[in-house]
């Protein structure tokens, strides 16, 4: 998030115990509200976070998970004119060093693709308009460990939802 300046940010950082650095770099912005509690893993953390967000777009990170900077500023300007309930844009697959490896485009939203290939919607690239989603009670489903993201995806576009590539 450092890179992401010139933006009104509601920053929640949820921690279920992390033993790494994560609270002395969470401390260096003022903006961010850390939360140290215990959770039943990823998918209840951000859960709390999307229950917590009072924000018109949400989304998560994860503590390997990097924006390149001014990401957000871009991000935004489609944001604000899109009518969708969830966005999403290609993204840069990096490594645990945070050095690039490879860049994903994403297609346009198809169900299909989703279910037969993969989920090429990653979270890093993915909005989602709090008034539709969030508010509405959407959730990641605890129990679908590694594709929760994936599965919240398929979920909202059987229930009607408009999901969009943005062009950035």
């Amino acid at each position: 998030m450092a890179g992401q300046v010139g933006l009104n940010l509601e920053h929640l950082v949820y921690d279920g115990g992390s033993t790494d650095d994560s609270r002395e770099v969470a401390a260096r912005f003022p903006h961010a509200r850390w939360i140290e509690e215990a959770d039943r893993g990823m998918s209840d953390a951000i859960n709390k976070g999307f229950a917590q967000a009072k924000g018109k777009w949400v989304m998560w990170l994860n503590a390997d998970d990097r924006l390149l900077p001014g990401a957000l500023q871009e991000v935004l300007r489609v944001l604000n004119q899109s009518d969708a309930d969830l966005v999403y844009g290609d993204w840069n697959f990096i490594n645990e060093n945070g050095s690039y490896l490879r860049r994903v485009k994403c297609p346009r939203w198809s169900m299909f693709v989703h279910v037969h290939h993969h989920c090429y919607i990653g979270s890093t690239a993915a909005f989602f308009r709090n008034a539709t989603v969030m508010a509405e009670g959407y959730r990641l489903h605890e129990e679908f460990r590694y594709v929760m993201d994936g599965e919240l995806f398929a979920r909202l576009h059987v229930a009607g939802k408009k999901l969009e590539h943005m062009p950035i």
